[in-house]
């Protein structure tokens, strides 16, 4: 799962490597794509 609250990602269950992922502002506007390196942990940031 990838949950976005205030500007903290959190990443779970996703395989190791890099994720691409489109955060959108609070008023539904895309705002940019955070480029995640996910490492054996799980979660990055």
């Amino acid at each position: 799962t990838i949950s976005v609250k205030d500007m903290t990602i959190t990443v779970n269950g996703v395989a190791t490597g890099k994720v691409q992922i489109p955060v959108v502002s609070g008023n539904g506007q895309f705002a940019a794509v955070a480029e995640v390196t996910v490492t054996e942990a799980g979660a990055a940031g």
